[in-house]
């Protein structure tokens, strides 16, 4: 069992534009789960060529636990308990000057958390949306040791710059739980 009070998130900032916060007009959140289960894998999902953590886009009016939970079971048919959810643990904040120029400042925030749950992907349950389908998206366990060698095959000079930023950003991400959970 872990210890949810060794959890101490931490925040990983991109403002190269010295925006202040208080200027923000846009705020985007979205939610990327590390899902393990009790055999130390993690659920993984391939698409579009790349690799990603389940999750995604909180909803306007939805809570973060909500999301997560509806998140997950759209793309992998898993329905979670709340007391799964085992914590936050790392944010990554993107503040954008002039967002795609709107005359509008944009943050966004991907929030990573740690869930614990044996329950298995279920198919009938999934809520592809049409890009997720187009993009041949599945999903799989990957064992917490060969979670690395797995992610590290996106990351090569050819790869599109989404795909290969996003698999960076789960390796970091990935070594910095495994600091916390070991």
């Amino acid at each position: 069992m872990i210890d949810k009070t060794l959890f101490k998130e931490f925040v990983e900032e991109y403002n190269d534009d010295k925006i202040d916060e208080s200027s923000i007009q846009i705020f985007t959140t979205r939610v990327k789960v590390f899902l393990v289960n009790s055999k130390d894998e993690v659920l993984i999902a391939t698409s579009g060529g790349g690799c990603q953590l389940p999750g995604g886009h909180i909803e306007e009016g939805e809570g973060i636990l909500q999301g997560i939970v509806r998140e997950i079971e759209e793309e992998t048919g898993i329905v979670l308990n709340y007391d799964e959810i085992i914590g936050q643990f790392y944010k990554v904040k993107y503040l954008q000057k002039n967002y795609q120029n709107t005359g509008k400042n944009r943050l966004s925030q991907v929030i990573y958390f740690l869930v614990r749950t044996d329950k298995q992907p279920n198919l009938s349950n999934f809520n592809l949306t049409e890009n997720e389908k187009i993009n041949n998206f599945d999903i799989r366990y990957i064992s917490f040791a060969d979670f690395t060698n797995f992610v590290e095959q996106f990351i090569t000079p050819n790869q599109k710059e989404i795909n290969y930023i996003i698999a960076k950003e789960m390796l970091k991400v990935y070594l910095y739980l495994v600091k916390i959970i070991k």
